[in-house]
């Protein structure tokens, strides 16, 4: 489907005001589980982290911040030293999760995941969730993604996927088709969500995607689907070489 948003910030900034509500409804409140799981996992919380410095930490299409007030809230309970720097090129959604953070540790950043005026080789950590789908250029955000980060730092992502199996991936296609219906029903807007679930029909399936990320320089890539593999997150590490 062709959006007639003049783009895909456009599109955000005119859902930005239900951004969340429609997140619980368009994933039957299960987003919440899958970003737990998501943030469990993250090296910053690996028990052989030695890591003395604060880590420098990058949330990607941070959008109302949920993500990021969650690795912020495990750190304080842990007591981890992170420097985080949340982006986003929407700035309505960035308006949103300031106001939810209100930590002044926090760096604030309005730009896209293709270009980041952050210098190279000067982040530890990278994640980005249910954000590389919007990208103009998936292939491109990857290898900037890979240029930011230090040797041995990682790169996270939860995303929408493609079910293996044939009655989750029919079942999963049906739901996508509803999809502008509750968006139509529940703030008066089909075509955002239309868009939305093309988006994730036309993100690549799982060996195209594992070869995206390699190709863009990253090694040890792991793949980890949940829900029946509605969705995954996926890792990958920048060499040291």
């Amino acid at each position: 489907m062709k959006t007639t948003f003049s783009s895909i910030n456009a599109l955000f900034s005119s859902i930005a005001p239900s951004y969340d509500r429609m997140n619980d409804v368009m994933s039957l409140g299960l987003h919440h589980v899958w970003k737990r799981v998501f943030v469990d996992q993250l090296p910053l919380f690996n028990s052989n982290n030695s890591k003395n410095d604060p880590w420098i930490y990058v949330d990607m299409a941070c959008g109302s911040g949920d993500i990021g007030a969650l690795v912020l809230e495990r750190c304080t309970e842990k007591s981890i030293p992170i420097s985080p720097v949340f982006i986003d090129p929407n700035p309505e959604l960035l308006s949103i999760a300031q106001y939810r953070l209100l930590d002044q540790s926090i760096q604030w950043r309005q730009e896209s995941a293709e270009h980041v005026s952050l210098p190279h080789h000067s982040i530890d950590l990278y994640t980005i969730s249910f954000g590389l789908r919007n990208t103009d250029d998936r292939c491109k955000s990857l290898k900037q993604a890979y240029d930011l980060l230090v040797p041995g730092g990682e790169w996270w992502c939860l995303e929408f996927a493609h079910p293996e199996s044939p009655w989750m991936a029919s079942a999963f296609d049906a739901y996508l088709n509803v999809l502008p219906v509750l968006g139509n029903t529940i703030i008066g807007q089909a075509e955002p969500y239309a868009y939305l679930a093309d988006s994730i029909r036309s993100f690549p399936v799982k060996d195209v995607f594992l070869q995206e990320i390699c190709d863009a320089g990253f090694v040890n890539v792991t793949y980890q689907p949940l829900s029946h593999g509605i969705v995954s997150i996926t890792r990958g590490v920048k060499c040291f070489s």
